[in-house]
Parts: C-alpha cells; structure tokens; sequence
C-alpha cells in the first residue's frame, strides 16, 4: 500500500534546491504522494495533498539526535519519524507557512515534535500503534495552523476588558 509505483513521476516535481532554500523551521510540507494509500486519501479527503511533515531543519543534529533528517513525519506502521528532505524531491509539494507565528512559536512546535520522535512505536501488534502518534501528529498541525487565529481572539479579548 506504501510503495511507490514505478513511472509514478509527478508531472512537475518540485525543485530540490528551490526547497531547501525556501523551507523554514516549523513550516508544513504538503506531499502528493502516488502510493495506493496515498490514492486513497486524496480520494477520501478530496485534496491534491496525501502526506504532511513538519521541516525541522538541522534542529535534530543541533540536539545530538542520532537521527538523520529535516523532516519530522509520521508514517503508519512506524511511528514518529525524521526523514531526510530528499525523500521528496521527486514529488509535487507545497510549503504551508501560517502566519502571526514568532520565531519563539515555531521552536516550541519544533521541539515539541522532536521529543515525539520514535514514540508510541511499540503499543501494540495492531492499528492502534500507528494511532496514537497519527492523533498526536494530527493535534499539532491542528494546533500550529490555528496558533495565529488563537491569538487574534486573545488580542480581541484583551481590548475589550
């Protein structure tokens, strides 16, 4: 279901090194992925878009992590993982940047991800394994996307007391 096909090229890949350059800590990469379960989310959710990760940058050498990577992700089957950012230089990807967010904000959601690494691998033999670090990985990007509307309503509070 993970694997990719062969000939499966997307018709516009994304440029490696305009990426690298671009990307910054904490910034979502989208992926359109061409797996059969990537085929099946894009079906289901109607979105271009299969796969998410969370660029770190050189946050996980700057740690002493032994894991090589820019990107954090979570894959089914395995968990919370670092992934190197050219596992997805031959895919179409979009960087999702939310604004309002201070430099401060995007570290701690940086942090936060790299202290999730390799967590929940081993709770059990069935789905549920791939559950808990899916739902963790699902509330951060939930919580990091809705971080400048948040603030906004506490600005919006603060002026009216």
């Amino acid at each position: 279901l993970r694997h990719e096909p062969p000939g499966g090229e997307p018709l516009v890949p994304s440029d490696p090194v305009a990426l690298r350059r671009t990307l910054r800590r904490g910034d979502v990469l989208l992926v359109a992925g061409s797996s059969k379960l990537s085929t099946a989310i894009k079906y289901l959710t109607q979105s271009t878009w299969s796969h998410a990760a969370l660029y770190v940058g050189d946050a996980l050498a700057e740690r002493g992590h032994a894991a090589p990577g820019e990107l954090i992700e979570v894959e089914l089957g395995q968990g919370c993982i670092a992934v190197p950012l050219s596992k997805y230089e031959r895919h179409q990807t979009r960087i999702c940047r939310p604004v309002g967010l201070t430099e401060a904000d995007r570290e701690a959601i940086v942090a936060f991800m790299v202290s999730r690494l390799g967590s929940d691998l081993c709770k059990d033999a069935g789905q549920s394994a791939a559950g808990s670090p899916l739902e963790t990985c699902g509330a951060v990007c939930a919580l990091y996307v809705s971080l400048p509307l948040l603030k906004a309503l506490l600005r919006t509070i603060g002026a009216l007391t």
